[in-house]
């Protein structure tokens, strides 16, 4: 049998990779989001009171919030259309 025949040969049974994906970008988002959102109010206070580094957190924190927010629906995602 061909390495290619092996492959497609049977299915793989992925639920345990799927479980722990899913697993680990619940808990990404369960503990970034608020730290993002912290980040957020923090960056955003920063720059209103002038402070150079202000933007940047704020930017940092806005792009760490759409990240675990993407984890988690790709994560969702990619097993969903499996």
């Amino acid at each position: 049998m061909t390495p290619l025949a092996a492959g497609t040969a049977g299915t793989a049974d992925l639920t345990s990779i799927q479980t722990l994906i899913q697993g680990l970008s619940d808990s990404m988002f369960t503990f970034g989001a608020p730290l993002a959102v912290i980040g957020i109010v923090v960056g955003g206070a920063s720059a209103w009171l002038g402070f150079q580094h202000g933007p940047h957190t704020l930017r940092v924190s806005l792009v760490a919030l759409v990240i675990v927010a993407l984890a988690r629906v790709v994560a969702k995602a990619v097993f969903a259309a499996g």
